[in-house]
């Protein structure tokens, strides 16, 4: 201070108080005699110099979030993942599995994704068994998130030889007890297998499937979605990799692209759900 001590004085009467001065210890007890602290008032300022005021940046407005988001699909397999600490945009949970197998791990999981932040997505891997009794298994466990997350049916290995019919009936009853727009799971030669065209109506698709499939080991990309039969709009979610890798985990990671958050949200409200492409990422 031009004054001498701590507290100075309104504007600057030496000329000097915006100058640079190397910074210089006290020479016994090799500490700084004090740190000045100061406020800016950019009003003020203009006020008192404003033939700055034409140099003011306008103010830029934050970019809008994309359409598409970036996310990863887990098990028990994937129990020690800190998903607080991972890059996904959402995150979708394996529950349980035919009637009698249910991950240990998902609660933790599904909290953790909600706490974090991310879309959460709680999936069924279905096998051979009664679809109806199915359903109930996998209800009695994840129904208590309807309204914070979106359900999906995983419909491979066993479950492909009974056809669309019992996939069906299995995301009816989860619409129906839930309120919500259940989805459904497959890879892309399930498709070409049976006609869909029923599931497809009213459920979005999550489809597995890209040349690197099983060999990628890299992090997220935004590959094409496959073409699809059935459903006009394409797949909502395209699991492009089970070979990928994100920072904060060691071991691959199967990683999804989601095409419309818009779309997802819409699914937990219910109703119809329209998937839009996004624009070029």
């Amino acid at each position: 201070s031009e004054t001498g001590d701590i507290d100075g004085e309104p504007g600057d009467q030496t000329g000097e108080e915006t100058r640079l001065k190397r910074y210089s210890a006290h020479p016994l007890t090799q500490r700084g005699a004090w740190t000045s602290c100061h406020r800016f008032d950019e009003a003020l300022f203009f006020q008192q110099w404003p033939e700055f005021a034409g140099g003011k940046p306008a103010t830029v407005p934050a970019p809008a979030a994309p359409s598409h988001a970036h996310g990863i699909d887990i098990s028990s397999h994937q129990g020690g993942l800190n998903i607080a600490a991972i890059w996904a945009d959402f995150v979708i949970v394996k529950v349980s599995e035919g009637t009698g197998y249910e991950n240990p791990f998902w609660r933790a999981q599904a909290e953790a994704t909600l706490a974090a932040g991310k879309r959460l997505g709680l999936y069924h891997f279905a096998n051979d068994e009664d679809a109806g009794a199915q359903a109930r298994f996998f209800l009695d466990r994840a129904k208590a998130y309807a309204g914070r997350a979106t359900f999906w049916l995983d419909w491979e290995a066993d479950a492909v030889g009974l056809g669309p019919g019992p996939a069906l009936a299995f995301l009816n009853q989860v619409a129906a007890e839930t309120g919500s727009t259940p989805g459904f799971y497959t890879y892309q030669n399930v498709l070409s297998s049976f006609d869909w065209s029923a599931v497809a109506a009213r459920f979005p698709l999550w489809v597995a499937g890209g040349p690197d499939y099983s060999d990628y080991g890299r992090s997220y990309s935004d590959p094409p979605v496959p073409n699809v039969p059935y459903w006009g709009g394409g797949a909502l979610v395209h699991q492009y990799t089970e070979d990928g890798y994100l920072p904060g985990y060691s071991s691959h990671l199967d990683l999804d692209r989601l095409r419309d958050r818009a779309a997802w949200d819409q699914m937990i409200g219910g109703g119809h759900v329209t998937v839009s492409a996004p624009a070029a990422s």
